[in-house]
């Protein structure tokens, strides 16, 4: 599926079945190759205990984006959807913390565009109808403009033109009022060269959008902790060593279904429609590159071509076993 084909799919969706409809091309790898196991690395520092302690972690290169790489279409999601897409790929969102880092250490930073007219008013520097998928197609479009072919850029960790989606140590709750059942933080964004245009805002409802400002950002699970590999859930956990990830002290950097229900599909426990666990992943190690999800032969499969040469082989015996033995009177003689 191109970008183009994406973006006219989820202009006629809404709800729960936009969503399904991005967990449909993240499951079957309908996302450029920019995005896709493309991660790049970017290192935390702080003194603990009196010792400099150096953590590298691997972020996706960009933002979220459905289609091809000739074809790519930037989109956000509900909370719960970014978090299973998390999951699927064995990583977390991003902190406060993370994005700044991912920011600073960027090779190349993008303004965020604004979709234009009817969307945006461009007089008064105001965005309006955000949510509407014209909007979407609309920055979609100065998306690729801004950033050029993926061709050039593979290699580069690119931020600027959205807003991270985070995680947070107050999960989907946050300070948002209860009757929102839940919130979806938003970080960051370049603008008329002012970073971040959004300090950490969780005004809006868990199932917001997408709107054509916020996508989604990971950060692999595996990283190397003064050269050692580490989980960044451990890191997360940890009273000390949280300082490298995040400034609101120890906790699990992972957000539970809203409270409000709705669908948290895209994770391997889960279909697009609903269900998924209300548990962090444990702690298997799911590998960062691509691994033959083709079912494993059988034991009896894979005994099949023994068999068949054990029972040839009998059927021979038995043949030889029935035929005269010609030698037979010379052995007689020769005794």
């Amino acid at each position: 599926m191109t970008g183009t084909e994406y973006g006219e799919l989820i202009a006629s969706k809404k709800g729960a079945d936009r969503e399904a409809a991005l967990c449909h091309a993240v499951q079957n790898d309908q996302l450029p190759s920019i995005f896709y196991n493309n991660y790049r690395t970017i290192t935390s520092k702080a003194v603990i205990d009196g010792k400099e302690r150096v953590l590298q972690m691997r972020c996706a290169a960009d933002f979220l984006a459905a289609g091809t790489d000739a074809d790519p279409f930037y989109v956000g999601g509900w909370t719960s959807t970014a978090q299973q897409i998390a999951d699927y790929f064995h990583c977390i969102l991003p902190s406060e913390k993370i994005a700044r880092l991912i920011y600073e250490q960027a090779d190349l930073r993008v303004p965020m565009p604004n979709p234009g007219e009817p969307w945006y008013d461009t007089k008064n520097h105001v965005p309006r109808n955000i949510e509407n998928s014209g909007a979407w197609i609309a920055a979609n479009k100065k998306h690729i403009a801004a950033l050029g072919p993926i061709a050039g850029r593979e290699k580069k960790l690119v931020a600027g033109h959205m807003k991270d989606i985070l995680q947070t140590k107050s999960g989907l709750l946050g300070s948002c009022p209860a009757s929102l059942g839940g919130c979806l933080t938003l970080f960051g964004a370049l603008q008329d060269g002012k970073w971040p245009v959004q300090g950490v805002y969780k005004g809006h409802q868990w199932n917001y959008g997408p709107d054509y400002s916020h996508g989604i950002r990971l950060v692999h699970r595996e990283a190397l902790l003064d050269g050692v590999a580490v989980d960044l859930f451990d890191i997360f956990k940890d009273p000390k060593l949280c300082v490298l990830v995040t400034t609101e002290g120890p906790y699990v950097p992972w957000l539970p279904p809203p409270t409000a229900g709705g669908p948290t599909g895209c994770g391997p426990g889960g279909g697009s429609g609903g269900g998924g666990s209300s548990k962090p992943p444990g702690g298997s190690k799911a590998p960062a590159e691509p691994v033959d999800t083709r079912a494993s032969p059988s034991l009896l499969e894979a005994a099949a071509p023994f068999l068949a040469l054990g029972f040839i082989g009998f059927i021979a015996f038995k043949f030889l076993k029935s035929q005269p033995d010609s030698h037979q009177g010379a052995d007689k003689d020769f005794l």
